[in-house]
């Protein structure tokens, strides 16, 4: 095994000119063979480099009554483990999980746990979860290590050495079936007072765990002695079990020196902030040496089952460590090599993730805080690997790139599509938040796309979804796992079993996120959701070959005075219509057909939105006046302007004035992005109750006109802007992305440039044109060129309701509204599926006579108890 990875480290530079392919995983060397033709030492050869799960399960909660695992497994301040973190761990090049496992307050008891009440006897629901995740690591043909951790305290009492060998005896008899990727590590740092205490309990646990029979029988054990300190397993008062099957290893940590590796800066004890001298690596050497002459060279295997720098500090934890980076990166390559170099010795990062004092991998967004030592692994895993490529496993996406502006963010993958690749997680940054300051709302994300079901034609694709459920406040990641079976749970009953289970792949088209519904506790709430950035995340590697790139934006601003008499005053203040009416909508101050107005103090204004411009009638479902802030001022709103009030002038629609303006409701402290000011005309979003156009249509103009005062600012005169915006970019690359692929059959070139159109309506039918060239020469160079056009348009079906005969919002026609009705409602929105008349009928949720995609919004509402009631539904 050794030789190969030293064949492997050898040849990796030369390789990757003559197998580079698109997609590949830096996993480590597998073996073929079994427990039984391994030793112990070439059965830790196997396990290659390992991580730790730290801070998960061998957490303890000594507040939360009638435990349940995940109350400890993210009590110190991780989320719970998924398989989606194991897989990322294996495709870093890991091949091994140490799971710290804390036992004594798993008993299942009621109330609190105590550790002084604890018999050696585990509920069978917390041996549950510790065997969920080690499945995670086998299923991935990963090693897995379960110990006895911060169970130290109640175990170096040694007149407990009886609950100790009940505690081994249920966890080797549960896991007696398992096969050798199964290792036990009988403790952790128990400070006992002497080798021979220690001695006694790795004989102790090694006797118990060989008399369960089964594969326990000859399954690697991991002992050691006092403190699991280094110096302690190499002193001569320190020696094995007795073991007949000889599969045994010992296991050190390696925190040396403490003053560097631990110690911070107000340490008393000692603190380095350095480490690289001669010295210190010569004692590093040594060490490692003298742990070969000691224990691999007389066959057993070594353990490193922790070590790393303390760096939190340089991420999230206020405490300081201030350790030189440089060193830092010295220090883990010097470990990592070390023991990779050392026939029959496993090194295990030790890793406490978003919570604690090493930061190496974060478990919320499957991201890696320490890139440096991501970089190390894969020079000491593959060798040195050329500059001339880029490998990633991820691409992110900040929220302007994606931002599709009408309130979803829309993700291409077609450029990952022919590269091996699929997604397995997207971690998304959102903010969420709520008008008002409520300390109870919540909101969700979907995430949809098209999967391509088993047995369909990859032109067939169905579409799909995942969705957060309920937001935490104060959450700012979510993070989508895609199923690893590829089963997709599409549709559930009330108690939340499956009824709708779809089985595909991924298509690698496009992944779009919205969110569906808001809620809050508070009255006349808004709780708003929005992408800050993400991250995809792939379950493999691709290569690329970056080029520079340039880009240039030019804008040109033309403003059209539409008033005699130009103020002169300074801006404090913008102001323009916002809303939809029908089909279109606007959140802009340039929005197609708006006449915005420059607020400059006290005075009257007056905006309008042509909906001729706009192309779009229809009737009104949200329409208000915002004013945003401008110039000096913060806000728009009574905390920058205490005395601010605004009163409503005047509506006319399509030049006929509304005489009733009592129902306007006008918020002068409004927060989303910017603290703006609101007049609100028409809301059936919120419960402001204003109805002033009272689903009147609107066929052509709407025009408002209000006053200010309390700005302490005299405005000279009236004014109204009307601002269009033109932007043209232009991108210049100097270096074209090129993919290389060579096999052994000779050398290939492929060129191919593809430009693709693509014309969706809402129905099921969608064109694509593709054209390629394929031309073969005697270099290896693959240039791919895509042009993608997305021409969208929204059908809307005129329905007749009998109020008698329909339930409004039955879409399935099963009786019943609930979260099912409005998925499907959804897919017949964007053409993926038909409804009968009937089903057409009881989706006209806003009881407008039409079915279209404002009707998906309202029945979302009335999911969510922000409606009350629908038409024709009680």
């Amino acid at each position: 095994m050794k030789l190969m990875k030293k064949l492997l480290s050898a040849v990796t530079a030369a390789a990757l000119g003559l197998t580079m392919t698109t997609a590949l995983s830096t996993g480590t060397v597998t073996s073929t063979a079994s427990a039984a033709d391994m030793t112990a030492v070439e059965l830790v050869e196997d396990m290659g480099l390992g991580w730790n799960l730290g801070n998960a399960l061998d957490s303890t909660n000594t507040w939360t009554a009638n435990l349940e695992p995940s109350d400890i497994e993210i009590a110190w301040g991780n989320v719970e483990t998924t398989e989606a973190m194991i897989q990322e761990i294996k495709k870093a090049g890991f091949n091994t999980v140490r799971i710290p496992v804390t036992w004594w307050d798993m008993t299942g008891t009621t109330g609190t746990a105590s550790m002084s009440d604890f018999d050696g006897e585990v509920a069978e629901k917390f041996l549950a979860r510790v065997k969920e995740v080690v499945d995670y690591c086998i299923d991935n043909d990963m090693y897995a290590i379960i110990n006895t951790h911060h169970d130290e305290d109640w175990e170096k009492d040694t007149s407990k050495i009886d609950i100790f060998e009940k505690l081994w005896n249920q966890i080797a008899t549960y896991f007696a079936d398992y096969d050798e990727h199964l290792v036990f590590e009988g403790m952790n740092e128990v400070s006992f007072s002497s080798n021979a205490e220690a001695m006694t309990y790795n004989q102790a646990f090694v006797d118990t765990v060989r008399a369960t029979g089964g594969n326990n029988s000859d399954r690697l054990l991991i002992v050691t002695a006092v403190s699991n300190n280094t110096s302690k397993a190499l002193s001569s008062d320190f020696s094995m079990p007795d073991d007949d099957s000889d599969m045994l290893a010992v296991s050190v940590h390696y925190y040396e020196p403490s003053t560097f590796c631990v110690a911070s800066t107000d340490s008393i004890w000692g603190y380095s902030s350095t480490w690289g001298t001669t010295s210190e690596y010569t004692t590093l050497a040594n060490d490692f040496e003298d742990l070969k002459e000691k224990f691999t060279d007389n066959g057993y295997g070594v353990i490193i089952g922790e070590y790393g720098v303390c760096n939190a500090d340089k991420y999230y934890t206020t405490t300081s460590y201030d350790k030189d980076q440089d060193s830092i990166e010295a220090y883990y390559k010097e470990v990592m090599s070390r023991a990779y170099e050392i026939e029959g010795v496993c090194a295990i990062a030790w890793d406490d993730s978003d919570s604690g004092t090493i930061a190496l991998f974060s478990r919320k967004t499957r991201s890696w805080y320490a890139t440096e030592i991501y970089d190390i692994l894969q020079e000491v895993l593959n060798g040195e690997t050329s500059d001339v490529y880029e490998k990633t496993d991820r691409v992110s996406f900040d929220a302007d790139e994606i931002d599709e502006g009408d309130g979803s963010w829309l993700i291409d993958l077609s450029e990952y599509a022919d590269l091996g690749v699929t997604v397995s997680s997207v971690v998304v940054n959102y903010t969420m938040t709520s008008e008002l300051g409520s300390s109870e709302y919540t909101g969700d994300i979907n995430l949809s796309f098209n999967i391509i079901e088993d047995g369909n034609d990859a032109t067939d694709p169905t579409w799909c979804y995942l969705d957060s459920g309920g937001l935490a406040v104060g959450d700012t990641v979510y993070t989508f796992d895609f199923p690893s079976d590829n089963t997709y749970v599409t549709e559930t009953d009330d108690d939340g079993n499956a009824i709708t289970i779809l089985n595909g792949e991924l298509d690698m088209d496009y992944l779009k996120l919205e969110s569906w519904w808001t809620w809050s506790g508070t009255d006349d709430d808004t709780v708003t959701i929005t992408i800050e950035s993400v991250t995809v995340i792939f379950d493999g590697y691709i290569y690329t070959e970056s080029g520079d790139g340039t880009t240039t934006t030019t804008t040109e601003t033309t403003a059209t005075d539409d008033t005699d008499d130009t103020t002169s005053g300074d801006s404090v203040g913008n102001a323009y219509l916002i809303g939809s009416f029908g089909t279109a909508g606007n959140w802009a101050a340039d929005g197609d057909g708006i006449t915005s107005a420059s607020v400059t103090g006290d005075g009257t204004y007056t905006v309008s939105w042509d909906l001729e411009e706009a192309t779009s009638t229809g009737s009104s479902w949200f329409l208000a006046v915002q004013i945003d802030p401008a110039g000096e001022a913060d806000t728009f709103t009574t905390d920058t302007f205490k005395d601010l009030e605004v009163t409503l002038d005047s509506v006319t629609v399509d030049g006929v004035a509304i005489e009733d303006l009592s129902t306007a409701y006008i918020n002068t402290r409004y927060y989303e992005s910017d603290g703006v000011t609101r007049i609100y005309l028409h809301d059936d979003w919120t419960k402001t109750g204003a109805e002033v156009l009272d689903d009147m249509d609107i066929e052509s103009n709407i025009t408002v006109t209000f006053t200010i005062s309390g700005t302490g600012i005299e405005a000279s005169s009236d004014t109204t802007t009307t601002t269009t915006t033109t932007t043209t970019t232009e991108t210049t690359d100097t270096d074209e992305t090129t993919t290389t692929t060579e096999s052994t059959a000779g050398p290939t070139n492929t060129t191919t440039e593809t430009t693709t159109t693509t014309t969706t309506t809402n129905t099921d039918d969608t064109t694509t044109t593709t054209t390629t060239t394929t031309t073969d020469t005697d270099a290896t160079t693959t240039t791919e060129e895509t042009t993608t056009t997305t021409e969208t348009t929204t059908t809307t079906t005129t329905v007749t309701v009998n109020p008698e005969a329909s339930l409004c919002g039955d879409i399935n026609l099963d009786g019943n509204v609930t979260l099912a009705d409005a998925v499907l409602l959804t897919k017949a929105g964007v053409g993926f599926v038909t409804l009968n008349s009937e089903a057409t009928a009881n989706g006209d949720c806003n009881g407008d006579g039409y079915t279209d995609s404002n009707d998906v919004l309202v029945l979302l509402r009335f999911m969510v108890q922000l409606v009350n009631t629908l038409p024709y539904t009680s």
